[in-house]
């Protein structure tokens, strides 16, 4: 018997990822890592096959370069971020028409559904920054930005590896995911491991036909890989008294390498 909203678990093949993918595509308006121009970024994806499976990338401060990796989320996290698409650069806000009686004021609220698919720890976490910034403690919250975060499905995933400018660890953001996707994505020895974070994640999930119950050694195995990934990564510094750990070191050389960088 299936179980119903968070906490339930399936196991998908390839072709089931497929089903996922397209399923959502008739619904929602489709944002996810793509392979262009030598980066890895977020943008509108059509197929799954337009995500960059079978790449990863090497990372270092100011250096950037895409390599081939093994298994499909073997990348780590995109180059730009899910605000380009939630609180865009450029927006049309208001069209104004000329009448005879005077002026009319017509605002362009967006009414498009998105889906951001495949996004990682350290993401979603940002994407909570932005939500307390333009809704849950702004006392004029933005209708453009609600408008778009309201209908907003999100299919995380998973990393499976990390690059020498991640920092989640540090920041205890990760690099498993606590909370606030829809559905989560890990990719295990050949399969995906699928939870269900949302009732409306559920709803999707329930469509599928290409699924099977995860068995308990799958959630195991999940722990087993992301406990050995954050075992590897460093700590940069500590989180506590971070503000007053930056006002005593104002004037050290380090923030000029970093100015000439820029």
């Amino acid at each position: 018997m299936e179980s119903k909203g968070k906490g339930s678990g399936y196991t998908l093949d390839y072709a089931g990822l497929e089903e996922l993918f397209n399923l959502l595509s008739q619904d929602y308006i489709l944002v996810a890592p793509r392979l262009e121009d030598g980066y890895i970024k977020y943008g509108k994806a059509h197929s799954l096959k337009d995500l960059p499976f079978g790449f990863k990338t090497y990372e270092l401060a100011g250096f950037y370069r895409i390599e081939d990796g093994v298994g499909y989320f073997t990348y780590p996290r995109p180059i730009n971020s899910l605000k380009d698409f939630l609180h865009p650069p450029k927006l049309l806000m208001l069209t104004v028409r000329k009448k005879e009686q005077g002026l009319e004021f017509e605002a362009n609220i967006p009414t498009k559904r998105l889906c951001f698919f495949d996004v990682r720890a350290c993401d979603l976490s940002a994407l909570k920054v932005l939500d307390r910034v333009f809704w849950e403690k702004n006392n004029h919250p933005d209708p453009y930005y609600l408008s778009l975060r309201e209908d907003l499905f999100i299919v995380a995933v998973s990393c499976l590896s990390f690059t020498q400018t991640c920092f989640c660890k540090t920041m205890g953001t990760g690099p498993a995911h606590k909370e606030g996707y829809d559905l989560l994505i890990t990719e295990l020895d050949g399969l995906f491991l699928l939870e269900v974070g949302s009732y409306k994640g559920y709803e999707v999930v329930k469509k599928l036909r290409f699924k099977r119950e995860a068995e308990p050694e799958v959630f195991e195995r999940k722990e087993e890989i992301l406990k050995a990934l954050e075992e590897r990564m460093d700590e940069v510094f500590q989180r506590k008294d971070l503000q007053q750990q930056l006002y005593a070191n104002m004037d050290e050389e380090n923030w000029l390498y970093i100015e000439k960088r820029c």
